[in-house]
């Protein structure tokens, strides 16, 4: 076997080591430079997670605090309803006398007779109601009767019956709607504002 050796004279050799230490310098130029982009870079993400970080604590403690406080909507509304009922009670306690004298003296008299089955079923939801729930059942009990004998409001009939009742009895309406020329020291003289 025969070796092949080749002798370099020191002018290349330094020649040789210049360019490679060239070459090793730019890469080494290049790596510092993409480490600095990468340190930037990771700088930028871990301040982003932090930020996330930071949202998501906000966020769950906003949560917390939103199940804290419907919790206390939640309680107080059924604090208020439980008093409520227990206000009813008294009520229909207090009432009961007067809604049997009323039954007794007008037993035809259909609002009364309807406020005594109101009345009634009011006293049966109360026996039997809970602390909480129901109040959809109550306000069928209260709004059942009461939608059937509310009737239209028609003003201008009412009018017209009065005119008519009144009719007889010197007061004319087309006087009223229609007063004509109005002296406002002779109003106030009629009035007894003046004398």
């Amino acid at each position: 076997m025969e070796i092949n050796k080749k002798k370099y004279k020191q002018r290349e050799v330094i020649e040789i080591i210049n360019a490679y230490k060239i070459e090793y310098e730019a890469k080494l130029a290049e790596q510092k430079g993409r480490i600095f982009e990468l340190s930037k870079e990771n700088t930028e993400l871990q301040n982003k997670i932090q930020k996330f970080k930071n949202k998501e604590k906000e966020m769950t403690s906003a949560l917390i605090d939103a199940e804290h406080t419907a919790g206390e909507i939640k309680e107080k509304a059924e604090l208020n309803y439980a008093l409520e009922i227990e206000r009813l009670k008294a009520f229909s306690a207090r009432w009961d006398d007067y809604f049997s004298a009323l039954k007794e003296k007008y037993p035809m008299y259909a609002p009364v007779n309807q406020a005594v089955e109101i009345k009634d079923r009011l006293d049966k939801f109360l026996k039997k109601t809970k602390k909480s729930g129901g109040a959809e059942e109550l306000n069928q009990i209260i709004d059942a009767k009461t939608k059937k004998t509310s009737k239209k409001f028609d003003p201008k009939s009412k009018i017209d019956d009065y005119i008519a009742a009144t009719e007889g009895n010197g007061f004319n309406m087309e006087e009223v709607l229609n007063p004509g020329e109005l002296q406002l020291e002779d109003l106030c003289k009629e009035l007894g504002l003046i004398d």
